[in-house]
């Protein structure tokens, strides 16, 4: 078997082409897309007290409240209606959990009772969550629609501790016999290839001036800040996996980010405000930390 042997200068021009091939993004694959995202701070809700009933009971909901809901929530439906279309049987996204609903008894009845009348609550918040598929027009089945309703809906059984309190002494506690029903938008969120390589590309060559040797650490963090969700980080992170000056995005920001005498703190701070709020519309809560001035970030998520 031959073996070759390269100068030092040719080794550094294959290493050179091989970075810039990375760079230009022949030797990336996008490994992820955009996704559903809820945005629970923008959701409608309602809430029905049963006080006003004989207890156990589970009467007629209040008919303008109930309207005002119907209506408010059939047109955040009709507004998620593209991003339900897209993601409601996709594998790799799935639809978030974007109806809530809960009920309430209070300690007055027997456990059985309290099931019943919980029940009865939880068929009556059903209900009206399929009112309001039905006024915004979307023909979706009834399983279906259960499928985004959030794991906590239930039926919450009094607050009031029975070893402690005697229910009949306590008597009647009308504030926990209730019907709450929310949804939320969803939506469509996820930078494009383009715009992932337009964020690499100019965080990469963030300098204050031609010399290339005062790095801008503003122009990161406003690059860094463009990403939307967990996948823009993950895809922006398998770009930099693949640059041989950095292996991940965490060594990139380590590298660019930190310097004893001119890093700067609050823009470090700034990177990890973004990392994580994009990470958290993904529902995955934060994947980056600043320990002794250097990035930690984990996507095991």
């Amino acid at each position: 078997m031959k073996k070759f042997l390269i100068s030092e200068e040719e080794r550094s021009r294959i290493l050179g082409m091989h970075k810039t091939a990375t760079k230009k993004n022949y030797l990336t694959e996008e490994i992820s897309a955009p996704e559903p995202i809820l945005k629970a701070s923008k959701e409608t809700s309602a809430v029905f007290y049963q006080d006003k009933l004989p207890i156990g009971k589970t009467g007629p909901l209040d008919e303008t409240k109930k309207e005002d809901f119907l209506s408010k929530a059939a047109n955040v439906l009709r507004n998620s209606k593209s991003t339900i279309a897209k993601f409601y049987n996709d594998k790799t996204f799935k639809m978030p959990k974007f109806i809530k609903i809960k009920v309430g008894t209070d300690a007055t009845g027997s456990e059985a009772g309290n099931t019943k009348v919980g029940q009865d609550r939880l068929d009556e918040a059903k209900k009206l969550v399929y009112d309001a598929f039905k006024r915004s027009g979307l023909g979706y089945n009834d399983s279906q629609i259960l499928e985004w309703v959030s794991t906590s809906y239930n039926y919450n059984r009094t607050n009031l501790d029975v070893n402690l309190y005697d229910p009949k002494k306590v008597g009647d506690r009308p504030f926990e016999r209730y019907i709450r029903v929310s949804i939320s938008p969803v939506i469509t969120k996820g930078l494009s290839t383009q715009q992932i390589t337009s964020v690499e590309k100019n965080a990469d060559d963030a300098y204050v001036d031609f010399t290339r040797l005062n790095i801008d650490e503003d122009e990161i963090a406003n690059q860094i800040c463009k990403l939307e969700t967990f996948s823009d980080i993950t895809d922006l992170n398998a770009r930099f996996e693949e640059d041989i000056d950095y292996g991940s995005l965490e060594g990139f920001l380590n590298s660019k980010m930190y310097d004893n005498i001119l890093s700067n703190e609050s823009q470090r701070k700034k990177i990890q405000r973004c990392l994580n709020r994009a990470s958290q519309r993904s529902q995955k809560g934060d994947v980056a930390q600043i320990v002794m001035d250097k990035f930690t970030i984990d996507l095991n998520k």
